[in-house]
C-alpha cells in the first residue's frame, strides 16, 4: 500500500480531508482542494492549510509520529492497541514489524478515536456478538497478558478477536475497550462506527470508554481513577461521567462516557467529534517529559483563542499538582472541534495517582517536578496569560474542594495501605502549596 485517503468525519459531515502517500521512504501528506475550500483547521500550529488560492503543499511529520502529521498519528492506538495489532498480525503469519503505517491505519478504518477514517479500510477484526461480558474480558485481558512472552498463538482465537474488536483503536497503555451501554437491557455490547444508517441500538445506546489493570496492578487502580474523576466533577471540573466496576472473578473496571461521540439536538443523531491531542498539536513526543505547564496553557490560549479555555488549563495543572497525578504527559490533554470549526479544551481524563517519569510530573511546572508549591504555579499562571486574581482564586478554590470526602470513598474498594502511601505522597506538596492536610 503506497496510497491512503484521509476522510473527515465530524459532525455528521464525510468528505475527503486529504491523501497519505508512501514516496521514496517518506511519508507526506497532501490537503484536498476540498478541505482548503473549507477551511477547517484540523492542526493550525504544525499543519496549517495552504493560503487560499495557493496549490496543496506535501506535510510531513516528525520521527516519533512515523513521519505523520500529528492530527493524523493521533489516531493510530499506542501500547494495548498495537500489541492486539501485532498479535493478530503474528497469528496470520505477517512480521509487524514489515507492516506500514498506512497498512495500520488502513486497518482502524472508520473505528479510529476522534473523526477520521481512512480508505481503503482493512479490519482486522471480525464482528462480535450484541452482548458482551466486562468480566469476560477483564479475564481476557488478564490472559492475553500473562501470555505476552508465549508466542502469537498462546491467546486463544476468539478472546483475540474480542479484545481487537472492541479495544485495537484507543490510545495509552492500560486496557481499554470501545463499548456501547444499553440502559434498557442494562448490558454492554459492541460499539460500531458513527454512520448515517446506525442500527437503532447505536442509535439508542451510550458510547462509553472502559479500562482495565494493566499486567501486575492490582484492580483498584480502577477504584483510584474513579476517585479522582468524582474529586474532579465534584469541584465542578468538565469531566465525563464515571463508574467503578466490580467484576466477577475478582476482576474490575474502571468506566467513562465518551465526549468524541455527541448527539445533535432535534435529531438525536449520534456524531463524531473532532479530537486533537496536545501532542499532536505541538509534535511533541509524548513519551518524553520535556513540556511546562505554561506551553500548555501557551497553546491553549493559540489553539482556543478564548482566556476560560486557558483558565481550564491552569485548573488541570493545579488538581494534578494537589492530587500526585503526575503522568501528565502531552497526549493527556486534548482539545475538541465545534460544529463551527473551532477549538476548546476537552473534558478531563486519565486523571489518577501516579508518580511519573522518575516521581516527577511529566509536564513541569515553571521547571519543578517533584515537589512543586504555589510559587511554581503562579509562574505558570503569569507565563500563561492568567490574570493574578484568577489563578490565586483557581489555587484556593481546588485547595477546598480536595478536603477529605468519606462520601466519595464509601464504595470504592481501595486497601488502607494504599491510603497510606497517597497522604504520604501528597503531603510534601500540600505544604508546598500551603495547605494543613491532604486531599484524602
Amino acid at each position: 500500500m503506497t496510497r491512503l485517503n484521509v476522510f473527515y468525519g465530524g459532525w455528521g459531515e464525510r468528505w475527503l480531508a486529504g491523501q497519505l502517500a508512501q514516496v521514496g521512504g517518506r511519508l507526506l501528506f497532501e490537503y484536498s482542494r476540498e478541505a482548503i475550500e473549507r477551511g477547517r483547521e484540523f492542526s493550525p500550529l504544525h499543519a496549517p492549510l495552504p493560503r487560499a488560492g495557493a496549490a496543496p503543499a506535501a506535510l510531513t511529520g516528525p520521527a516519533h509520529a512515523h513521519g505523520l502529521p500529528g492530527f493524523i498519528a493521533d489516531a493510530l492506538p499506542d501500547g494495548w492497541g498495537m500489541l492486539l495489532m501485532d498479535r493478530t498480525l503474528r497469528r496470520q503469519g505477517r512480521d509487524p514489524r514489515a507492516v506500514s503505517v498506512l497498512e495500520r491505519l488502513a486497518m482502524l478504518g472508520d473505528s479510529a478515536l476522534g473523526a477520521w477514517s481512512f480508505e481503503p479500510a482493512q479490519p482486522l477484526a471480525e464482528p462480535l456478538p450484541a452482548g458482551i461480558s466486562l468480566a469476560a474480558l477483564a479475564h481476557d485481558v488478564q490472559s492475553l497478558l500473562a501470555s505476552a512472552e508465549e508466542g502469537p498463538d498462546a491467546t486463544p482465537e476468539a478472546q483475540l478477536q474480542r479484545l481487537l474488536r472492541v479495544g485495537g483503536s484507543p490510545q495509552g497503555a492500560r486496557p481499554k475497550a470501545l463499548l456501547r451501554w444499553m440502559p434498557e437491557a442494562a448490558r454492554f455490547m459492541a460499539d460500531a462506527p458513527v454512520t448515517p444508517d446506525a442500527s437503532a441500538a447505536q442509535a439508542q445506546g451510550e458510547p462509553w470508554l472502559i479500562k482495565f489493570p494493566a499486567w501486575g496492578e492490582h484492580r483498584e487502580v480502577c477504584a483510584i481513577e474513579t476517585l479522582y474523576a468524582r474529586l474532579a466533577r465534584a469541584g465542578g471540573m468538565d469531566m465525563p461521567e464515571p463508574r467503578h466496576f466490580a467484576l466477577a472473578g475478582g476482576h474490575a473496571a474502571f468506566g467513562v462516557r465518551r465526549f468524541d461521540r455527541q448527539r445533535l439536538p432535534g435529531s438525536g443523531a449520534e456524531v463524531r467529534v473532532p479530537m486533537l491531542s496536545l501532542a499532536a498539536a505541538l509534535h511533541a513526543d509524548h513519551r518524553l517529559p520535556a513540556l511546562d505547564y505554561s506551553t500548555v496553557l501557551l497553546a491553549t490560549a493559540r489553539l482556543t483563542g478564548d482566556y476560560r479555555e486557558t483558565l481550564k488549563a491552569f485548573e488541570r495543572c493545579v488538581f494534578n499538582v494537589l492530587t500526585h497525578n503526575r503522568d501528565d504527559h502531552a497526549k493527556n490533554f486534548a482539545y475538541l472541534m465545534d460544529a463551527d470549526g473551532r477549538w476548546r479544551l476537552s473534558p478531563a481524563f486519565d486523571m489518577t495517582f501516579s508518580h511519573g517519569p522518575g516521581g516527577e510530573h511529566s509536564t513541569s511546572i515553571a521547571g519543578e517536578g517533584r515537589t512543586p508549591g504555589r510559587r511554581q504555579l503562579l509562574q505558570v499562571a503569569r507565563a500563561g496569560g492568567i490574570k493574578p486574581k484568577d489563578a490565586e482564586r483557581t489555587i484556593e478554590h481546588w485547595l477546598q474542594a480536595l478536603q477529605p470526602a468519606p462520601a466519595l470513598l464509601q464504595d470504592l474498594p481501595i486497601r488502607a495501605a494504599t491510603m497510606q502511601q497517597m497522604r504520604a505522597a501528597l503531603t510534601p506538596t500540600w505544604r508546598a502549596v500551603q495547605s494543613r492536610q491532604s486531599p484524602i
